[in-house]
């Protein structure tokens, strides 16, 4: 022997050293008819940043594209489509739902037919992705038809799972 240890290849016995390792949050896909909806942007619609930030304040401190606190805010302010902002609300009524202080993230992405958007996101179970999905809807609604809407409404309908669409 000449005293030399012989190192082993990464991932040792075949598996590439990789292993999987779970992380306690699932990654879901929505698919979004935005409808009569498809074409219009934030700023095509009169006060609804001012109403969604009112709703839901913490929205103020969402990062989105430029990665800075308060992007999403002027993102919306710019002009984003309606499922952009359906992604963003599912995720902050998941974060208050579940009292926790955990960052949820997602992505949204426009598909080849012409209204409909995929959004991406991270959410503790299939369950509540849905009902927080079908509540983001129903706010961003709400907002637009001038109906009145609360948090605690909205908030208590997602932890309940009781009402939506």
């Amino acid at each position: 022997m000449s005293g030399k240890r012989r190192e082993k290849p990464m991932g040792g016995s075949g598996d590439n050293g990789i292993r999987i390792v779970r992380s306690g949050v699932s990654v879901y896909e929505v698919e979004v008819d935005l409808g009569k909806y498809a074409s219009v942007e934030t700023d095509d619609i009169k006060g609804f940043s001012k109403k969604l930030l009112k709703l839901l304040p913490t929205l103020r401190s969402h990062e989105c594209f430029a990665g800075e606190c308060g992007g999403f805010v002027e993102e919306m302010e710019g002009g984003t489509d309606l499922a952009h902002v359906m992604e963003h609300v599912t995720l902050e009524m998941l974060r208050l739902a579940n009292g926790s202080r955990r960052k949820y993230s997602g992505w949204t992405r426009k598909t080849r037919r012409k209204r409909i958007h995929v959004i991406h996101f991270q959410a503790p179970n299939g369950a509540m992705a849905k009902r927080a999905s079908q509540c983001a809807i129903r706010a961003i609604q709400d907002i637009i038809e001038g109906r009145p809407l609360t948090r605690s409404a909205i908030l208590n309908e997602l932890r309940d799972g009781k009402g939506g669409n």
